[in-house]
């Protein structure tokens, strides 16, 4: 019975070990800065597609973002209703620091099928995030700025793979009341 105790005590106290080691562990800066993203927020968003058939694409939703596994990932689940078919009805991003390229990282998955991941840095001068990411040859560029502890805006400019401006949207992001 004594043989089987001390690799189960060593296994118990090793475990207890860790998890307190890890609960220690300092947060980085970098994801210091995604704190002031956490909450919820309405968003009233307008935009133009410019080609291949102009048209103006209004849409408003709500995002909730929190802290998920152990607070390394942002995780943001959006609703949207829009004025056209196209517009997704929501999506979900995973957004992190990743310490070996330097840079922000973020995921998307929408409800259209749609899945982008984003490259991304800081502007603490600006208080601004600029994130770019491609798929299919269309570049996506968006300018998130944040205006105060409510108060948030992005533009989005989708450029075909010649580099014309095909799409662009605006939108104002406040913290939820109520």
């Amino acid at each position: 019975m004594r043989t089987v105790a001390c690799p189960v005590v060593a296994v118990v106290l090793t475990s207890a070990f860790c998890v307190a080691s890890r609960g220690a562990e300092r947060r980085s800066p970098e994801i210091q800065v995604l704190d002031q993203l956490i909450g919820r927020w309405d968003i009233t968003a307008e935009g133009k597609v410019l080609a291949p058939q102009p048209k103006t694409i209004k849409a408003t939703g709500t995002a909730d973002v929190a802290w998920v596994l152990e607070n390394k990932f942002q995780q943001t689940n959006s609703t949207f209703k829009g004025n056209d078919p196209q517009v997704p009805s929501g999506n979900m991003q995973m957004t992190t620091w990743d310490r070996a390229s330097r840079a922000y990282r973020r995921w998307t998955f929408d409800s259209a099928g749609g899945t982008l991941q984003w490259t991304g840095r800081w502007d603490e001068q600006a208080k601004s995030f600029t994130w770019h990411a491609e798929r299919g040859g269309v570049r996506y560029d968006q300018t998130y700025r944040v205006h105060s502890a409510d108060a948030h805006s992005y533009e989005i400019l989708v450029r075909d793979s010649g580099g014309k401006v095909v799409a662009e949207l605006h939108a104002k992001v406040s913290r939820h009341r109520g």
